[in-house]
């Protein structure tokens, strides 16, 4: 520390006016003795409290001060993600115009995948397989089994006889050996629920039993969408006539030893036409999720809800009793559509057979070690990827172990993304206390919620551990000698009977790539889910900027979080009991801001909901300039850059890399997903220096906890 300066002041003697003393000599001659000590004690109290007083502002200024500083980051996540950046600026485009454009307009025309988020799963993938491709002494359980699945079995005969036993003993599938009877004692919804709930197969949709001791009303069902796998995502990508889809059929029932009966190839193909368009469609799309109890199913399907309950008990074993007063739960609405629109087309019979030809397509080409059944001319690069499919519903994220090992490696970096996931729920519980138009009664409701709220994070610590991993899956044995059908089947029904255990949701069903969003809110389980995709670039940096985080990753942290209040959201309480707390209290405000005009783009076909959109941008800057405030490691700097772009500033950044995790093309590009929200961002705009009344920057803001 420096040392304070010390100012020596300038003493101006005053004479006293003799005339005007009445004193005495004697009295004058002590008072001019005593003066000069006076004036050097005065003089001295001066110095000291002027010294005092100097060193404690230095002192001030070193340690409390954030004096307004310029730094840059180095790392190399920061010089990664500024690469990326500037490779997708269009600086021709004028950001207060067309923000959208000026950030992605040099991606969308080079760009080989889809979106930003295409390409991090498409990383992730390729490092999944490159991890398995390693071990070649196949010492992991994961990679055992993913090579069963690639490598063709000099057994091949040994694993078709267990997928025609499997689906004879196991499903009551006979077709294509027989035709299915026509039985009013076996229900194609009850060999549909066995297939999901005891063996996670299905090509409609699939089932998990959440078991919440804090939820009202026990035990839930949540179904959802069927997983369109590689082998059918490069089966639906090649359309084809009705010869050539007879020659497909004939192709699988060679392998089998057997002949088409039962229905035709036309019959076949708008089966399975009828199983796969809706899911097909609903990959692209995020669907409105809905609950009720097994009794409210009446309305909803053709197969009465008594009906519904018994086949779900059923295909438990009884282990746990559904009641017309349980409630199950769809992650898309339109699941229930789906089911009613298939009942209603075919005969149970006509379904019998389409669950048979759906299982054989699926699970076949593995089986006979031939994915050219239904890859074609990209047998090699496709078997790879739907085997690693295979992995990954069975084993979770042991295919990533390695991976995911050296990321994560500290306790210490897994608690830093801990406290950045706390700090978000800190500031949005923040901004609603301080939001003046939200009623107490209300606040009370939504910070409850916020409370019993489950993060799903990053797999549980035990998984990070030698002994604790080992532990995880010591009921998943070893595999030598059996063949792929065997141990997939011996894996599923480990995997299922896993739903009961205490890590089933932060271990086991976990993954690393996802459908829709890497972030995702279950309203009734009040729970954040994460695909660990969403915590690698560009959505989160283990070594840079606090913008860059918050932007990307805290954005969408924050929206699903948010979905805790939005109209779904409010129709339910932290206990899972049915109730809209927050439209007991309807206030102007309110009304204002749900029904605020956002100003869309015309003809653009994004249109955000107020809410989670609008409050989960401001409590991600939010939280981003109550992380910069507090950090210590940033030493008082507070705008942080980025080499090679050092012209804009961290809050530019900030914009910046938020609108960059939406850049998509073609059919899927869409301005406004970017656009609609930073133009009511004040922020935003003074970031920019948006000129008022420009595009960017409209006059009349839609904000929610904002003035």
């Amino acid at each position: 520390m420096t040392r304070a300066p010390v100012f020596t002041p300038t003493v101006i003697k005053i004479d006293t006016d003799d005339a005007h003393s009445t004193r005495s000599r004697a009295q004058q001659e002590g008072a001019g003795r005593e003066a000069p000590k006076r004036e050097r004690l005065l003089v001295i109290s001066i110095v000291v409290l002027v010294a005092t007083l100097v060193s404690f502002v230095a002192i001030y200024l070193l340690l409390f001060r954030k004096a307004f500083t310029i730094d840059y980051c180095n790392t190399d996540d920061c010089v990664s993600h500024a690469n990326a950046l500037s490779t997708a600026l269009d600086s021709t485009v004028n950001p207060c115009v067309n923000f959208s454009a000026f950030v992605c307009g040099r991606w969308r025309e080079s760009a080989a995948h889809k979106s930003v988020l295409d390409r991090g799963k498409w990383l992730a993938l390729k490092n999944s397989i490159a991890e398995l491709d390693s071990d070649l002494w196949l010492h992991r359980l994961a990679s055992k089994f993913y090579h069963k699945c690639l490598i063709r079995e000099s057994r091949s005969a040994d694993n078709i006889r267990s997928l025609k036993t499997f689906m004879n003993e196991s499903l009551n599938l006979v077709w294509p050996e027989g035709i299915p009877p026509n039985d009013d004692n076996l229900h194609p919804l009850a060999v549909m629920l066995v297939m999901a709930v005891r063996w996670d197969v299905n090509f409609l949709f699939r089932v998990e039993i959440a078991y919440n001791n804090t939820l009202s009303g026990g035990a839930v069902s949540f179904v959802r969408w069927g997983r369109l796998d590689a082998a059918w995502r490069s089966h639906l990508a090649r359309p084809m006539s009705v010869s050539e889809y007879h020659d497909h059929i004939v192709d699988h029932l060679k392998e089998l030893k057997t002949d088409l009966k039962g229905a035709t190839p036309e019959e076949l193909q708008q089966l399975e036409k009828d199983f796969t368009t809706d899911i097909y469609g609903a990959l692209r799309r995020r669907g409105n999720q809905t609950w009720f109890e097994f009794r409210g199913l009446s309305a909803r399907t053709s197969v009465s809800p008594d009906a519904w309950r018994t086949f779900f008990n059923e295909a438990l074993d009884r282990r746990d009793m559904f009641e017309e007063e349980s409630r199950i739960a769809f992650e898309d609405s339109k699941i229930l559509d789906s089911i009613k629109r298939l009942f209603l087309q075919h005969s149970h019979v006509r379904l019998f057979i389409g669950l048979a030809w759906m299982f054989i397509q699926s699970h076949l080409w593995a089986a006979a070690g031939k994915p050219k059944l239904m890859f074609g001319d990209a047998a090699e690069e496709g078997k790879k990827i739907a085997c690693l499919e295979f992995v990954d519903s069975r084993l979770g994220l042991l295919s990533s172990l390695q991976h995911l090992g050296r990321r994560y490696k500290t306790p210490e970096i897994r608690q830093n993304i801990s406290t950045f996931v706390n700090r978000s729920k800190h500031v949005l519980k923040s901004l609603l206390r301080t939001a003046s138009w939200i009623d107490t009664e209300v606040l009370d409701q939504a910070r409850s919620k916020l409370d019993a709220m489950t993060v799903g994070i990053l797999p549980a610590e035990e998984f990070f551990l030698p002994r604790g991993l080992e532990e995880l899956y010591r009921n998943f044995t070893p595999i030598n000698g059996t063949n792929f059908m065997d141990t997939w089947k011996q894996y599923s029904e480990l995997y299922q009977k896993l739903q009961h255990h205490q890590h089933f949701r932060d271990v086991y069903s976990k993954r690393m790539s996802f459908r829709h969003e890497p972030y995702t809110y279950n309203y009734l389980l009040n729970a954040v889910d994460v695909a660990l995709v969403g915590l690698e670039p560009p959505l989160y940096y283990l070594n840079a900027t606090l913008a860059i985080n918050y932007a990307a990753a805290g954005y969408r942290i924050a929206r699903e979080m948010c979905r805790s209040f939005d109209h779904q959201g409010q129709s339910i309480d932290h206990r899972g009991a049915h109730g809209r707390w927050w439209q007991l209290v309807q206030t102007t405000e309110y009304s204002q801001r749900l029904n605020c005009d956002l100003k869309l783009t015309l003809g653009g076909n994004y249109t955000p909901d107020i809410i989670p959109a609008i409050p989960a941008l401001e409590v991600s800057f939010a939280a981003y300039k109550f992380a910069v405030a507090t950090d210590v490691s940033f030493k008082g700097a507070q705008d942080v850059r980025l080499r090679n772009l050092e012209a804009y500033s961290d809050d530019q950044i900030f914009f910046m890399t938020f609108c960059y995790t939406f850049c998509t093309k073609g059919e899927e590009s869409n301005d406004d997903e970017c656009n609609v929200l930073v133009k009511h961002s004040s922020a935003f705009a003074k970031a920019f220096q948006c000129p008022p009344d420009s595009p960017m920057n409209v006059p009349e803001k839609c904000t929610f906890f904002l003035e």
